[in-house]
């Protein structure tokens, strides 16, 4: 069990330091493409399912035996009337993102 709890603070680590490489990357991105279309700015949301102990000690093994350890990232397209009601939602957020990218490109 200890061993399980070890992996997946691990990969949490691993996921939370790649989601901080892509925002530093975009971010770098930002100040070198002066013009940005609100059409090329994306959110990402991860999600997981809670497993049973069976189904960790089962993938703690497997994962084991591979000596690798791999972070699955998926995504699905918003139709656009999911968008419109996600970005009237987060509307706020957004408007603050704006203000943020436009001070980074003022700086560089």
């Amino acid at each position: 069990m200890n061993n399980s709890l070890k992996t997946g603070a691990a990969l949490l680590s691993t996921l939370a330091i790649s989601l901080a490489l892509a925002a530093a990357s975009s971010a770098t991105d930002v100040t070198k493409n002066k013009q940005i279309s609100n059409a090329e700015v994306q959110t990402i949301t991860v999600t997981a399912k809670r497993m049973s102990n069976e189904q960790k000690v089962a993938y703690d093994q497997e994962q084991a035996s591979h000596g690798v350890q791999t972070v699955v990232i998926s995504a699905k397209r918003l139709s656009p009337q999911a968008k419109l009601a996600y970005d009237k939602a987060n509307a706020s957020s957004f408007q603050a993102n704006v203000q943020f990218n436009k001070t980074l490109r003022q700086t560089a």
